[in-house]
């Protein structure tokens, strides 16, 4: 037997109810169903849609088997099912059907639990959820909620034209949003996730890689596993990750961080507004920093690393050498393998280095051919003395140097006209092979014991150093005549040309009269006869020939840019002869004679010399400062024992730059670690998030629900706990949860609604 009821409006409880047809508009009920799906039906004639102006009443009809049917041309087959709506349809057990045109259908032996409600909404498979209108649920245990919502197997479709993947676990919640990936969700208005387990969070975003991961508003991962969070941003790379408003991955596993920062690079990293990693492995850090050569890197302000494993850090840092280094604000670096060091230096040239701030690269001439130095002034006596060449006395004087190994660049520590000292150098070792550098002590040393030996007849017997003099003068009876020759000089000594009268009476001279004795008398007349005699000298002649043999000369120093100490006044080398000439030595430039007693004439270099040139073929060790007013070029060689630098303009050693490019590679892998760490954060946030959306609320007037929500996301997860009650009239609705996450973060949330 049927029953009928009717529905009419309860003034009390402010809402639609159905009552006996033969009830009094405001009396009770002459019978009472305890049929207890009449809950059921009161709920669902609510959910029909009856509008507050629609006052007229509807008739219900309820069969034996607890059957609901409303409706012109409803229909209902199975037991326990509710039918409400013209050409409404439902064909398996304990099911809803509300709305015109709604459909339920399924296996019509089993218990479905199907809900199809709205306008030709359709609920098609088992535990399936269709409300909206054309909201189509066909997937075992999909919801679909919206108009043109589609949801398939255990999919999830809120808002007008969401649609859930057909592989199904996907998720798409607002308006037409479209999870079309498996496991995928799209959860705003337009957003898409194609891939699978693809998340898309956000107006108009897109997930099209699998296991991507897009957050912002029309920003985009379509790369394998590539994670892109802000406005506009875009991971096209596999494995990348961009953040950040108009950020852009393009390369594989490449990381972009900062407002329009872009990472092209296999590998690459850019963090800063603007910064830009093109080259693979490479890495820019700074606004606007750019790193175009592969394996290069960039750190600064407008820093740029152009070349293969170049190195630019600093404000303005530029490196376009290949496996150049740029370091401080404005320096640049253009030369292969050069090396420049201290704001605004500057190095063009390859295998060089330039120390200090302003500093140019100086060019590697180590190698080049040789040439002479015309001249230079040794300060003595104004004369000129040439290298290879010759001097105004003619005196060949060579410098030479061979050059054992090639050199391959060189250290500037200033330009043209700005110069540098290189302070605290330690000496360096002077031997034939040595490539050290040496100090301002070892140069001293080395001047103060250069000059020459004086050989008699081959064996050495004095040496003269530099700017020393020998000066050979004409004597008595002797001259002196010196010719410049192959790299030496030739001296020779003439005696002079001289003829002897000998007077009548004389002892000076005795003539021994023999063959061919001619005497050639006064006026001319010469001796005709021919007779013998011997000639022979007196015995003080022969006594006065005897002591010349011993006769010596009288020595005195003079100074003309030297300096001269006299411990004694003027001396006789042989005291025992009588005084003949005199011999001045003159203590020329940087010379330093003391005549001291006992014939001793001392010549050494002065304490303070002054050198133009100084050339060693071994170690120069230098023990206090250096003073490179011209520059210091050490070709291509080894500056050796540096400490490291205590003030701004110090030069620096290999372990102090090892140093700083080890820390830089540090606070590099800290940034990682820190971003991996706030990806953690994130998939446990968005976790969180989840399970608070999956929290229940009461369906029934003046009821309260307690729920629990567990969900899971890479790897995180969490867990919320929620409150939910209606109120009496069912016009007031309200909702409180909280999560907390795998990483122990605590998400909460809570909304009021009012329903008319």
């Amino acid at each position: 037997m049927n029953h009928v009821f009717k529905i009419i409006w309860n003034k009390v409880n402010q809402c639609w109810v159905a009552v006996s047809e033969l009830s009094k508009s405001v009396g009770k009920s002459s019978q009472t169903d305890e049929r207890k799906a009449l809950n059921v039906i009161i709920g669902a004639a609510v959910l029909a849609g009856a509008t507050t102006s629609a006052m007229a009443e509807t008739n219900v009809v309820v069969n034996d088997k607890g059957t609901v049917i409303g409706g012109t041309g409803a229909v209902a087959d199975r037991p326990n099912a509710v039918v409400l709506g013209n050409s409404a349809n439902s064909n398996t057990a304990d099911s809803i059907a509300i709305g015109t045109g709604a459909k339920v259908e399924g296996n019509a032996d089993y218990n479905q639990y199907n809900i199809a409600i709205g306008n030709k909404a359709r609920s098609t498979n088992k535990e399936t959820v269709a409300i909206g209108n054309n909201a189509n649920g066909w997937g075992s245990g999909g919801i679909a909620i919206g108009s043109g919502s589609n949801a398939p197997f255990r999919g999830t479709a809120v808002g007008y034209g969401t649609k859930a993947s057909d592989e199904g676990w996907a998720t798409a919640i607002g308006n037409e949003s479209n999870a079309s990936g498996r496991g995928a969700i799209a959860m705003g208005n337009g957003a898409k996730s194609s891939g699978n387990d693809a998340i898309a969070l956000g107006f108009i975003t897109n997930a099209s890689g699998e296991n991507a991961v897009t957050i912002g508003v029309r920003s985009f991962a379509t790369g394998k596993s590539a994670s892109a969070y802000g406005s506009n941003t875009k991971a096209s790379g596999d494995y990348s990750t961009a953040i950040g408003v108009v950020a852009n991955t393009t390369g594989y596993s490449s990381t972009a961080l900062g407002h329009r920062a872009k990472a092209e690079g296999h590998g690459s990293t850019a963090l800063g507004s603007y910064s830009w990693s093109k080259g693979g492995g490479s890495a820019a850090l700074g606004y606007q920093a750019r790193a175009i050569g592969s394996t290069s890197i960039a750190i600064g302000p407008r820093s740029t690393s152009s070349a293969e494993d170049a190195l630019a850090l600093g404000g303005g840092a530029n490196a376009s050498g290949m496996s150049s280094i740029a370091i401080g604000e404005s320096t640049k670096a253009e030369g292969y393998n050069s090396v420049a060091l201290g704001s605004d230096s500057t190095n063009t040239h390859e295998n060089s280095v330039a120390l200090g701030s302003s500093s140019a690269g100086a060019k590697n001439v180590f190698n080049d051919a040789a040439t002479k130095l015309e001249s230079f002034d040794d300060g003595a006596n104004s004369k000129t003395i040439n290298y290879n060449g010759t001097s105004s006395y003619k005196t060949i004087i060579n410098y030479g140097y061979s050059f054992t190994k090639e050199s391959t660049g060189a250290v500037s520590v200033g330009d043209g006209s700005l110069v540098r000292q290189i302070q605290n150098v330690g000496a360096g070792r002077i031997t034939a092979t040595s490539n050290d550098a040496v100090n301002g002590s070892q140069l001293y040393q080395a001047y103060y014991n250069a000059g020459f030996n004086i050989q008699n007849n081959g064996t050495e017997t004095s040496r003269i150093n530099t700017h020393g003099k020998v000066n050979f003068v004409n004597g008595e009876n002797t001259e002196v005549v010196v010719k410049d020759g192959e790299n030496a000089a030739e001296i020779k000594v003439n005696a002079k040309d001289t003829s002897a009268s000998v007077e009548a009476g004389s002892d000076a001279i005795t003539v021994t009269v023999g063959e061919p004795t001619k005497v050639t008398g006064k006026d001319g007349v010469t001796v005709t006869t021919v007779t013998n005699y011997k000639v022979d000298l007196s015995q003080k002649t022969k006594d006065e020939i005897k002591n010349a043999g011993g006769r010596g000369f009288n020595v005195t120093a003079s100074a003309s840019e030297g300096t001269v100490v006299n411990e004694v006044t003027e001396e006789t080398v042989q005291s025992t002869a009588t005084k003949m000439d005199k011999l001045t030595l003159d203590a020329g430039k940087n010379i330093k004679l003391t005549h001291k007693k006992g014939k001793v004439l001392s010549v050494a270099v002065s304490d303070t010399p002054t050198f133009t040139n100084v050339t060693t073929t071994g170690d120069l060790n230098v023990g206090g400062t250096v003073h490179a007013h011209g520059g210091l070029d050490v070709h291509n060689n080894r500056i050796v024992n540096v400490a490291d630098p205590k003030d701004p303009t110090d030069a620096v050693n290999k372990r102090y730059v090892d140093n700083a490019v080890k820390n830089i590679n540090n606070n590099i892998n800290r940034l990682d670690n820190k971003i991996d760490h706030v990806d953690r954060k994130l998939r446990a946030g968005i976790a969180g998030a989840t399970a608070i959306s999956f929290l229940q609320r009461p369906n029934e007037a003046g009821k309260s629900l307690v729920s629990v929500g567990v969900s899971g996301y890479r790897n995180e997860n969490a867990l919320a706990v929620g409150y939910g009650r209606n109120s009496d009239n069912n016009k007031v609705s309200i909702k409180v949860g909280a999560s907390i996450n795998s990483r122990s973060d605590v998400n909460w949330g809570g909304s009021i609604g009012y329903q008319w």
